[in-house]
């Protein structure tokens, strides 16, 4: 990067953090991410570290499946409450709660551990109405040009955020005591509440809980259409396969490494710490490299070539009896899950019209942390037969299947089209680029341009020619959609 482009990404990010309520809501989120990070990594020395039975793969997976299942369960059905009360008091009061229920951990590490478990779920779970109000709030504190920007900082900042709580709460545990980093979360809580408090929003409408069942139920329809939804369209279907297969398996390579680790190399929170920073430092690498790859082979050829690098990663370097290589197999696995959901996202994004997005993401979330956590309990079930050497060899091999699997599919994808044109969205200008996939096409030729009615939908049309000799129809309605790839001869188009 030079240094003109270096100012002009200083310039954006200052433009982007001008607006106060985008920064008090920033901080309040970030506030609350390194949160996560401490008191979680304290409760991970207790329930794997600090136990006996953490020698075993169930106790790990017992905690995963507390720690995850909450936050995507309870996502889908969020909605009618923030939608009923001022979005403020609800960042507010779940900090505040958050707080009571962290606090509570500074004695319940000595109680029994189904106590632990359930405050663990309890604060898991008010955090997901945190999150799912930060991001309804977003839109009210930041201009819709910036809307891109702001969610690219949102997201980059949380996951270093909540990373930095893991990494800094890990030797803290093991220098002084797992209360110290419980203590820091509540205070960082406390700080995220005193931020939240200082947004000026709409008192929101204040109907309190009438009629509330009837929402539910209707979010309940709401799931089920979105996995109808998902079903009828088979790039979707072939994104949340993908990203659904690298999670389960990701689950896999996490449980073995934290085992082997505690069992082999006696690693305490501080291993533990070091174990997630492996995984985030990967996924930002996966981040860097996924718009790179999807110009080579396209959105959907990130996922197989994803499941190819985990997959020879694992091999050569989960059996190793070394930590260092059990690291890098862990890292390159994280760099392989970002790189899949980033381009699964995408191509769910746009394979899905908009009205129905919201509604299949809320599906995508419920199974991203569930494929998780049901791999996790496979891995525990089979580690019996196979020790633990075995569950990172049938990782490592299902990770090239898969990927090979999704290669044969993807053979038989529609293209995802999109196209640009000269001045830039319009749909009655005249388009300059195609890009089938995420890979641009020059076009060379628009050959024809009309409109047209399909069912209660209007229609823009163009016949394009593009400059490695392809023909195509495309249509533009609520998305643009590639209608039929053509005979390279027009005389042979039958209309």
């Amino acid at each position: 990067m030079n240094e003109a482009s270096f100012r002009r990404g200083l310039r954006r990010l200052g433009s982007l953090l001008a607006p106060r309520g985008f920064r008090l809501l920033l901080t309040s989120q970030l506030l609350n991410q390194i949160a996560d990070g401490l008191y979680q990594i304290a409760l991970a020395s207790v329930l794997i570290f600090g136990l006996e039975a953490a020698r075993t793969p169930a106790q790990v997976t017992k905690v995963l499946a507390v720690t995850l299942l909450p936050f995507s369960l309870v996502g889908p059905f969020t909605g009618p409450f923030i939608d009923r009360f001022s979005r403020r008091s609800i960042l507010v009061g779940t900090s505040v709660v958050r707080t009571g229920l962290i606090l509570l951990l500074l004695p319940a590490v000595s109680w029994p551990e189904p106590v632990l478990l359930a405050l663990a779920v309890a604060a898991v779970s008010v955090n997901r109405f945190y999150h799912a109000t930060k991001n309804a709030v977003m839109p009210m504190v930041v201009p819709p040009e910036h809307y891109l920007g702001a969610n690219a900082v949102s997201s980059t900042a949380g996951m270093v955020f909540a990373l930095g709580g893991a990494v800094i709460g890990g030797p803290l545990t093991d220098a002084v005591s797992p209360r110290l980093p419980i203590l820091l979360a509540a205070v960082c809580t406390v700080g995220s509440a005193v931020a939240a408090a200082g947004l000026v929003l709409p008192h929101g409408e204040r109907r309190g809980l009438a009629g509330i069942v009837r929402e539910l139920r209707d979010n309940v329809r709401d799931v089920r259409d979105g996995l109808r939804v998902l079903l009828g369209s088979s790039s979707a279907t072939y994104a949340v396969s993908s990203t659904w297969a690298m999670r389960a398996l990701h689950g896999f390579v996490i449980l073995a490494a934290l085992v082997v680790g505690r069992a082999r190399f006696d690693i305490g929170a501080s291993g533990f710490s070091v174990v997630l920073a492996a995984v985030g430092v990967g996924g930002f690498v996966g981040a860097l490299l996924v718009p790179g790859v999807a110009r080579r082979v396209g959105r959907p050829g990130v996922a197989p070539v994803a499941f190819v690098l985990a997959g020879v990663a694992t091999l050569v370097g989960g059996p190793l009896s070394v930590w260092a290589a059990i690291l890098a197999a862990v890292g390159l696995a994280g760099t392989a899950m970002t790189a899949t959901k980033i381009a699964s996202d995408t191509i769910i994004m746009r394979s899905i019209p908009d009205h129905y997005r919201g509604r299949a993401f809320a599906v995508y979330d419920i199974g991203y942390n569930g494929a998780f956590v049901v791999a996790a309990l496979v891995a525990t079930a089979l580690r019996p037969f196979l020790s633990d050497l075995g569950i990172i060899l049938l990782a490592g091999v299902l990770y090239l299947i898969v990927g090979g699997a999704l290669a044969l599919r993807r053979r038989r994808l529609p293209p995802d089209v999109e196209v640009r044109t000269y001045a830039g969205a319009r749909a009655d200008e005249e388009p300059r680029e195609v890009l089938l996939d995420g890979v641009p096409v020059e076009v060379a030729e628009t050959e024809r341009a009309w409109s047209e009615r399909r069912g209660v939908e209007s229609l823009r049309c163009f016949r394009l020619r593009l400059a490695d000799g392809r023909r195509i129809q495309v249509s533009l309605g609520e998305m643009w959609r590639l209608d039929r790839e053509l005979a390279s001869d027009p005389s042979a188009d039958r209309r």
